[in-house]
């Protein structure tokens, strides 16, 4: 379905006015180019905060950058515009998994999989719950050095038990949409996973917070809302070419019997 207008998204009669209905069209090129803008401006202004606090202690704006900016800190501008990624992409999700199983699809089980993942991943980020696993597990494993963050491993093995599991329904999906969900779900890991490997291995080898630790930490999150925002645009894109159609109704008003 193609969105003539040019606009992300357009609302259109689709029946007489009476019945009021409308159909929603999203257009995935311009959402996935205003999320990367996004994306952009705020690792930019993450990395004025980190130069600010290893390199310039007298510069009267660094605690006003640091405390919005900084992405190693929670509860701030770059945590917020992470945790509505994920928020967007389970309310995709959702929705697809909830026509799925209207259509009494195949795979709608596997969608509504995919939409606890996901909403599991918004729940961790806004919380940060993987945190809280790290001490017990290094405690109990006695894990250190590059695996300084335990969390990682209990996840990679989810991670791979979940391609395991989904593996016949990817395969059903087209080609298109299968790469997309397998690139952007590869640079998703590679930030989550993969660089907070890189980033314990950095802290372990200085032995205290450096600005290479923080440029490590700065690209995770750099490329965990990038695959986020792919697989957002993917997700648009399969609503789309498979012709998934959420349509919001109002009946006119009725008058009610006595």
């Amino acid at each position: 379905m193609t969105d003539v207008t040019g606009l992300p998204a357009v609302a259109r009669p689709l029946e007489a006015e009476a019945n009021r209905t409308f159909e929603w069209f999203v257009r995935p090129a311009p959402v996935t180019r205003l999320l990367f803008a996004v994306t952009i401006v705020l690792t930019a202004l993450n990395l004025i905060a980190q130069v600010a606090v290893f390199f310039l202690p007298d510069f009267m704006l660094r605690d006003w950058f640091v405390y919005r900016f900084d992405v190693n800190r929670e509860a701030n501008i770059p945590t917020a515009f992470s945790g509505v990624l994920l928020l967007l992409a389970t309310v995709l999700l959702g929705v697809i998994a909830h026509l799925k199983r209207r259509s009494r699809d195949a795979f709608a089980l596997h969608w509504r999989v995919l939409t606890f993942v996901m909403g599991y991943l918004f729940l961790d980020e806004v919380a940060q719950l993987h945190d809280s696993l790290s001490e017990p597990l290094v405690r109990v494993s006695h894990l250190g050095g590059v695996l300084k963050y335990a969390w990682v491993v209990p996840y990679a093995l989810l991670v791979v038990g979940l391609l395991l599991g989904l593996w016949r329904f990817l395969a059903h999906l087209p080609p298109r949409t299968l790469r997309a969900f397998l690139v952007a779900g590869g640079i998703y890991v590679m930030g989550a996973l993969g660089l907070e490997v890189v980033e314990a291995w950095v802290n372990a080898v200085a032995g205290r917070v450096t600005f290479a630790e923080m440029m490590v930490v700065s690209v995770e999150e750099l490329l965990e809302m990038s695959g986020v925002v792919l697989f957002i645009g993917a997700l648009i894109h399969y609503l789309n070419v498979t012709d998934l159609t959420l349509k919001f109704r109002a009946d006119p008003l009725r008058t009610r019997r006595p």
